[in-house]
C-alpha cells in the first residue's frame, strides 16, 4: 500500500475507529499491511478523530451563509456547506473534529472558492511556495507585549519625531511613526518614553534610552520601525521586564514573535538529521584549524570514510594550511572548491588522497587523479563551503536557555568566540558519473605522479558532536572499523566495516562483488578473530538488504535464526562492554550544550534549500527553507525579496513526479536518502519573463548529448545542476519544540495546534543542492 493515507481502508477504518471491537476490525481490515503502513493509518485516524476549536467560516466565498450552531460554537456556512457538515458529524458520531473540519472545507463549491483558494489547487501556481529563513530567531527570543504608548524619537541628524509603540519586549520594540522622518537601518537613536512617564513613573524611565534601527515595514503609506535597545544601564532593562511581567494580564502578550521562531526550528530539526552535509566548525589563530564536526543521522558514514584501520580519524588532514589559505583568499564573501578523494589500501593501511581543483590544474595531472581514482570504490567528490562568522552575532542567544548557570554559559561562550567559520562538506559523486570521469585520458600512466597528493598518516585532532534529534532506528548503530571477508559464490573480498550493530553492519568492499538485494554471504572478522578465541567468527552468514550501484558498499542483516547466530551474540558483547568507550568516542557531548550551540550557529550558515513536501496534497510541496545570506540558486527560484520560491525551474510539468515524488513514496523512513539530479537551461526573455528547459540527469543517452545541452544553455543563458536528496521523515521532534508550544498553547491554543498540525504534516524532506561547477569540471566544460 504505497499511500495508507489516502486509501479506501482509510474511509472503512474512520466511522469504526471509537466502537469498542476498533482494534479487532482494525487487525481484520489490515491483515497483510506493512507495519509502517498501520502504524500510519492509526496516527491519521487518531489525527482525524482528535477534537477541532477552529470555526468554519464560509463568508467570504461569496455565497449566503446562515448561523449554525453545534457544541457551544457558531460556524457560518452555505445550504451546500451546512449538508457536508451534517454528515460529517454523522460520520464522526456528532463529534466536531479535525476531520469534519477538513471535510467541509475539502467539499467547498469550486466557483465559490476565492483566488488563493483557487490558486492551491492550480497546476501551474501548485509549485509557488512561502520560504522559512533558517536561523533568523536568533537574535531575539524574548517576551512582548502589545503596547500602545507615545514615544519621542531623537536620531542622530537632530530629527524630533512623534511615535507609539506597536509592542514592546525588553531587548526591542516596533514604533509606529505618526510623521514622516528620513533614517538609515543602523542609525542609533534615542527614546523618550512620554506615555511610561505618566504610567509608571520611576527615575531611570525619565532619562532618554539608547537604540538602534534594525528594520522597517512599510504597508499603505504608513511605516512602522523595529529598534533593538541597546541602551547599557541594567537598572533600564529591569524596569521593563517587572512592567511587561506586571501588565501580561492587561495588554495582549504578542505571540506572532514566538510562533514564526517555533515554526522555523520545528522545520530545521526536521531538516537537521537528515542533512546530507558535515557541518564544519573552525577556529584561525596562526592557521585555520578544524575544531567541531556536527554528526546527524545521514552524514555518519562520511566521518566513518575519514576513519583510517586503528580507528583513528582523519578528516582534519583533508584541511591543511595550504589547502585553506588559497581557500580565504577568494574575494567572494561565501568561499567553495571541489576536493576530489580516494583512498588506497596497502596491506591493510587506508591512505587517503585528495586534491582541489585548483591544485589538479595547477600540477597537469588533473586527468590522471580523475582516472586512477574513479576507478576505485572510495572515490569522493566534495562540495566544500565556507562562510566567516559574524563578528557581531550575539553568541549568548545561541545557547540553550535550559542551560541556566552563568558561569557554565560564559564557557560556552568562551569556546565559541574561539569558532571563526562554519562550513559545510557535502559529497556530490554518484555512481552515474563514473563513467564521465573515467573518459579523461591521462598524458601519464604512473600513479606514483599522485604522491604529493597523499595525506600524512596522522591529522590534527578535533571533536565530534552529536546533533540532538529524535533517533528512530530500531537500534543504536556504532561507527567501528575492522577487516572483513566477504565470500559469494566463489568470489572473496577484502573490505573493512563502516558501522555495527546488534543484528546486523555495513561493509565497505576494495571491489564490486556481484550480488543482488537478498544473496546471503560469508563473512569472517580476522582481526576480532585474533582477540577472541572462544567464539568462531569466520563464515558467518549475513543476507545483503541493500546496496550502492557498484555493490562495494553492502548493508547486512543476520541470516537465520538470531538466537543461535554468532554474529549477533559477538556484536551483542563487543557493543555491551565496550558501551562507554564507543559513546564517549563517537556519541559524548564533550562540554554540555556545545552540540546545541553548534546547531544554532550552523543555521544561521544554511549552505542549501530544505524542501517540505506535505502530506495533504497529492503533488503540493509545502516551504522551502533559506540562508539568510544569498544562495547560488536564488536567482533562479526566490522572489526579489526572498519571501516567496518559484520551483517550476526544477519541477514543471511531469518533472515534480518523476524527480520528487516516485522517489518518495518508494523510500523507507530508516533509508538513506534517494538522488535526482537536474540539469537546467535558464533564459532571461524580455518583460520579466524567463524560458526554461529541465532534463533529469539519467535522461541522456551518452556523454556528448549531455555536452550538447549544457553547451546550448551556456551559449543561451546559464546552466544549472541540482541534486534533490529525498528523505521520508518519521514524527516530528515535539520534545525539542515542547517549551515554545507550551508558551503559545498558554495565550492561543489554536495557534499551537496550527503548528502542530503543520508538523505532522510533513512527510519528505529534501536537500537541494547547487552541483553545477562539479559537473562542469566533471565534463571539462568552460563558463
Amino acid at each position: 500500500m504505497e499511500s495508507p493515507l489516502a486509501s479506501d481502508l482509510l474511509e472503512q477504518l474512520q466511522p469504526l475507529f471509537k466502537e469498542p471491537d476498533f482494534d479487532i476490525l482494525f487487525n481484520r481490515l489490515t491483515e497483510g499491511e506493512s507495519k509502517s503502513a498501520r502504524f500510519l493509518l492509526k496516527m491519521e485516524l487518531n489525527r482525524l478523530w482528535s477534537p477541532c476549536i477552529r470555526i468554519l467560516d464560509m463568508r467570504s466565498k461569496g455565497y449566503p451563509c446562515e448561523v449554525v450552531q453545534h457544541q457551544g460554537m457558531m460556524h457560518y456556512l452555505g445550504e451546500h456547506d451546512k449538508k457536508i457538515f451534517q454528515e460529517a458529524l454523522l460520520r464522526y458520531q456528532q463529534h466536531y473534529t479535525t476531520g469534519v473540519y477538513e471535510t467541509v472545507v475539502a467539499n467547498a463549491k469550486p466557483q465559490y472558492n476565492q483566488s488563493n483558494e483557487l490558486n492551491r489547487t492550480n497546476t501551474n501556481n501548485r509549485l509557488q511556495i512561502r520560504t522559512l529563513e533558517f536561523g533568523s530567531y536568533h537574535q531575539g527570543r524574548e517576551e512582548r507585549i502589545h503596547y500602545s504608548s507615545p514615544v519621542t524619537l531623537l536620531l542622530e541628524d537632530g530629527q524630533v519625531i512623534k511615535t507609539k509603540t506597536s509592542n514592546l519586549s525588553v531587548n526591542g520594540l516596533r514604533l509606529f511613526l505618526l510623521e514622516p522622518c528620513t533614517y538609515q537601518l543602523g542609525d542609533a537613536c534615542q527614546l523618550i518614553f512620554s506615555g511610561l512617564q505618566k504610567e509608571d513613573p520611576q527615575d531611570v524611565i525619565f532619562s532618554p534610552a539608547h537604540y538602534q534601527i534594525r528594520g522597517d515595514e512599510q504597508e499603505e503609506g504608513q511605516t512602522w520601525l523595529r529598534l533593538s535597545c541597546e541602551d547599557q544601564r541594567p537598572e533600564f532593562k529591569e524596569y521593563l521586564r517587572k512592567f511587561i511581567q506586571n501588565n501580561k494580564t492587561r495588554h495582549r502578550v504578542s505571540i506572532d514573535f514566538a510562533f514564526t521562531t517555533t515554526e522555523i526550528k520545528g522545520f530545521e530539526q526536521f531538516y537537521l538529521p537528515r542533512l546530507t552535509g558535515l557541518p564544519l566548525f573552525f577556529s584561525h589563530e596562526k592557521n585555520i584549524k578544524l575544531e567541531y564536526a556536527l554528526k546527524t543521522e545521514n552524514n555518519q558514514h562520511e566521518l566513518e570514510y575519514w576513519r583510517n584501520e586503528r580507528n583513528t580519524d582523519l578528516l582534519a588532514g583533508l584541511f591543511n594550511p595550504e589547502r585553506m589559505q588559497a581557500l580565504l583568499q577568494q574575494p567572494t564573501e561565501q568561499k567553495s572548491t571541489i576536493i576530489y578523494c580516494f583512498t588506497h589500501t596497502l596491506r591493510s593501511h587506508i591512505y587517503f588522497f585528495s586534491a582541489t581543483e585548483q591544485e589538479l590544474e595547477a600540477s597537469g595531472l588533473k586527468a590522471l587523479f580523475f582516472s586512477v581514482g574513479s576507478k576505485r570504490s572510495s572515490w569522493r567528490v566534495y562540495l566544500f563551503t565556507l562562510e566567516v562568522i559574524d563578528p557581531h552575532l550575539k553568541l549568548e542567544k545561541l545557547i540553550d536557555s535550559n542551560i541556566s548557570m552563568e558561569q557554565y554559559r560564559l564557557g560556552l561562550v568562551h569556546q565559541l568566540q574561539q569558532l571563526k567559520y562554519v562550513a559545510q562538506l557535502t559529497a556530490v559523486n554518484l555512481d552515474s558519473h563514473l563513467e564521465e570521469y573515467q573518459q579523461w585520458s591521462p598524458t601519464e600512466s604512473d600513479a606514483n605522479l599522485l604522491r604529493d597528493f597523499g595525506h600524512p598518516i596522522d591529522a590534527p585532532t578535533f571533536q565530534i558532536e552529536l546533533l540532538h534529534y529524535a533517533q528512530l532506528r530500531r537500534e543504536p548503530r556504532y561507527m567501528h572499523k575492522t577487516p572483513v571477508v566477504v565470500k559469494l559464490n566463489g568470489h572473496a573480498l577484502i573490505g573493512w566495516t563502516r558501522d555495527i550493530s546488534v543484528f546486523g553492519l555495513q561493509v565497505e568492499l576494495e571491489a564490486s562483488l556481484p550480488c543482488q538485494n537478498g544473496d546471503v554471504v560469508l563473512l569472517s572478522l580476522p582481526k576480532m578473530q585474533d582477540l577472541i578465541k572462544n567464539m568462531k567468527l569466520a563464515d558467518l552468514r549475513y543476507r545483503i538488504v541493500n546496496s550502492n550501484n557498484t555493490r562495494t558498499i553492502l548493508h547486512l542483516t543476520v541470516d537465520g535464526a538470531p538466537d543461535t547466530h554468532v554474529g549477533r551474540e559477538f556484536f551483542e558483547m563487543l557493543i555491551e562492554q565496550n558501551q562507554k568507550k564507543l559513546t564517549m568516542t563517537k556519541e559524548q557531548r564533550h562540554y554540555r550544550g556545545m552540540a546545541d550551540s553548534l546547531r544554532n550557529l550552523f543555521v544561521n550558515h544554511q549552505f542549501n534549500y530544505a524542501l517540505y513536501v506535505d502530506r495533504h496534497y497529492a503533488s503540493k510541496l509545502g516551504i522551502l527553507g533559506i540562508s539568510q545570506h544569498e544562495h547560488s540558486l536564488d536567482k533562479l527560484l526566490l522572489s526579489a525579496d526572498r519571501k516567496e520560491a518559484d520551483l517550476q525551474p526544477l519541477f514543471k510539468g511531469p518533472l515534480l513526479k518523476q524527480a520528487l515524488m516516485i522517489p518518495l513514496h518508494q523510500a523507507r523512513r530508516e533509508d538513506r536518502p534517494q538522488v535526482t539530479e537536474l540539469f537546467v537551461q535558464y533564459r532571461a526573455l524580455p518583460q520579466g519573463k524567463v524560458q526554461n528547459d529541465i532534463r533529469l540527469g539519467n535522461e541522456f543517452g551518452s556523454i556528448a548529448e549531455k555536452k550538447e545541452f549544457i553547451s546550448r544553455a551556456l551559449a543561451l543563458g546559464e546552466f544549472y545542476s541540482v541534486q534533490i536528496r529525498i528523505s521520508r521523515t518519521g514524527r516530528p521532534d515535539m520534545e525539542y519544540l515542547a517549551k515554545e508550544l507550551h508558551y503559545i498553547a498558554k495565550y492561543a491554543i489554536h495557534k499551537a495546534k496550527q503548528l502542530e498540525e503543520a508538523l505532522w504534516s510533513v512527510v519528505g524532506v529534501c536537500d537541494v543542492i547547487d552541483t553545477t561547477e562539479a559537473t562542469l569540471q566533471r565534463l571539462d566544460i568552460k563558463r
